[in-house]
């Protein structure tokens, strides 16, 4: 119900969000912070991190993925400084699948890393440094993929990932309440509001 409720707020109906957006499982991972909410404990950013995961997860479901032939023309074209040839490739689908997938490979080890933080003692203190990586994926105000999606030829509503949508919303929390609450866990500070 949140989820639908984010997808109002945003102007976007169920059914214009494109292939590639789980507004429902998206809206998992907004809403696993309450608005004006400082601390979550540990036991909310597993919730969140396992949100992330299947997000990511399913966004790589699906995601065509190239042939070897493919994946190794792109890196042997990327492997250049000579500029006319590296703005042929970047305007290829080929290589925004490229892209697309080093960002969804990179976006699922990073919350793995969180969430092996959070089952390992051991690694409880490397938390917050593993939320910053994930912080990455939902880093995406410019729309690079959104851009990458249109390009490759799967349009996307920019509405709901990309541009000002949930990834940023998203961000804020991960940077100003999730990332603060890890740190203050493994100093054993106390947050407030000031």
């Amino acid at each position: 119900m949140k989820a639908l409720l984010l997808v109002a707020l945003l102007g976007v109906s169920p059914g214009v969000a494109r292939a590639f957006t789980n507004v429902e499982i998206a809206g998992r991972v907004y809403s696993s912070v309450t608005l004006g909410e400082i601390y979550i404990d540990a036991s909310r950013r597993k919730v969140m991190a396992l949100a992330v995961q299947e997000y990511w997860a399913d966004f790589d479901k699906k995601l065509p993925r190239l042939s070897p032939a493919e994946q190794k023309w792109v890196e042997g074209e990327l492997d250049t400084t000579e500029s006319s040839r590296l703005s042929r490739i970047i305007n290829t689908k080929e290589y925004q699948l490229w892209s697309l997938a080093q960002t969804v490979d990179n976006c699922k080890a990073s919350v793995l890393r969180v969430i092996g933080s959070q089952d390992d003692p051991a690694l409880a203190s490397s938390e917050m440094f593993n939320w910053l990586k994930v912080a990455n994926c939902y880093r995406d105000s410019n729309g690079s993929v959104r851009d990458a999606l249109n390009a490759a030829g799967f349009p996307h509503e920019p509405g709901v990932l990309g541009g000002y949508g949930l990834d940023n919303m998203i961000l804020g929390n991960i940077l100003n309440v999730v990332i603060p609450s890890a740190m203050a866990d493994t100093m054993g500070w106390t947050l407030s509001v000031d």
